[in-house]
């Protein structure tokens, strides 16, 4: 080994700078490391006999190999080509057969919180109509919208009704272009609650009861078709802002495994 190489060697080990006062010399170390840094072979070579710490590039090119094998490793194992995978067990959240085959790939909920009534949207109630301004004749459950010291009275919607499309459904004078296509919507009017409190109807509609404990809709739909991949959660909840009455109950697993939670 030259003069000059021990002297840069000793240099980079030391971390302290040195001058080499002949100008050719100089020069010629210029050029070296201009060419070494063209040539990333020999730059690694010398790396190596400098004692020269590895660059974020180099390093990368020389795990490039290794990450691959990792991911396709993990690949194997979640889709169990490798044999019995730990990561295919009763609660995870790989896909599995149910008692009928899933049509749904993916579910989207929109909970429209502070949204228009039924009555006003797509469910007309012709009773409304009759006894506008009347007096209600049924029971009506103390609440912080209805008077205790006086009976409250009927009000129709504002908005008129029409049917559209072959099905003939109801739809407000609100949606006149979502009334085009009514054909391609379900609209379910079936569902009925015993209660007029705003916590108690949410979680009946994200739970299906009306008290806590029992697991979401997501979680629900997370635990009957499962999740391709097990590196995110088989749902997710996106916040307008505000939490809904109800609180974070609507959106957990209950009883289910925690595997299942938003």
């Amino acid at each position: 080994m030259s003069r000059q190489c021990r002297q840069l060697r000793n240099a980079a080990r030391s971390k302290f700078a040195f001058v080499i006062c002949d100008c050719c010399v100089v020069r010629k170390c210029v050029a070296w490391v201009i060419k070494l840094k063209r040539n990333p072979v020999q730059m690694d070579q010398s790396r190596r006999c400098f004692g020269l710490p590895l660059t974020r590039r180099e390093m990368l090119i020389r795990c490039a190999n290794g990450f691959g094998a990792v991911a396709l490793l993990s690949q194997l194992a979640q889709r169990n080509h490798a044999g019995n995978s730990p990561l295919v067990g009763a609660h995870s959240l790989a896909p599995r057969a149910g008692h009928h085959f899933p049509r749904a790939k993916s579910v989207i909920f929109l909970f429209m919180d502070g949204g228009p009534s039924q009555v006003d949207t797509f469910d007309p109630k012709p009773r409304l109509d009759r006894e506008h301004g009347q007096p209600i004749k049924i029971k009506a459950p103390p609440t912080q919208f209805i008077p205790h010291d006086s009976v409250p009275k009927v009000m129709r919607s504002p908005w008129t009704f029409q049917r559209y499309g072959q099905s003939g459904a109801s739809i407000s004078e609100l949606f006149p272009h979502l009334a085009k296509r009514v054909d391609d919507i379900a609209i379910v009017r079936s569902i009925v609650g015993d209660f007029a409190e705003h916590a108690n109807a949410n979680l009946f509609l994200h739970t299906g009861f009306n008290q806590q404990g029992r697991p979401s809709m997501g979680a629900c739909v997370s635990y009957g078709l499962g999740a391709e991949c097990q590196n995110l959660p088989g749902f997710i909840v996106l916040s307008g802002g505000r939490i809904p009455a109800g609180g974070p109950h609507n959106f957990q697993s209950g009883f289910l495994p925690a595997v299942y939670q938003s």
